[in-house]
């Protein structure tokens, strides 16, 4: 499970949630912090994608159509 904290609409922080026994522990977390840099959105969905859940899923998805 995922706890995603947004500000003016950008992922600044999530924290990776897991069961345990008494129910549910964080497990990871992420902050981002954002620069005047400018990055393309399939760039940034991969970048999210890859801290979140790992190189071989989603979270964050881009459709491009």
């Amino acid at each position: 499970m995922y706890e995603v904290k947004k500000e003016n609409g950008r992922i600044v922080e999530v924290i990776c949630r897991t069961p345990d026994g008494s129910g549910m522990a964080d497990y990871e977390k992420y902050e981002f912090e954002y620069t005047e840099d400018e990055i393309d959105a399939p760039r940034f969905s991969q970048m999210i994608n890859y801290f979140i859940a790992g190189s071989s899923t989603n979270y964050y998805i881009n459709n491009r159509y």
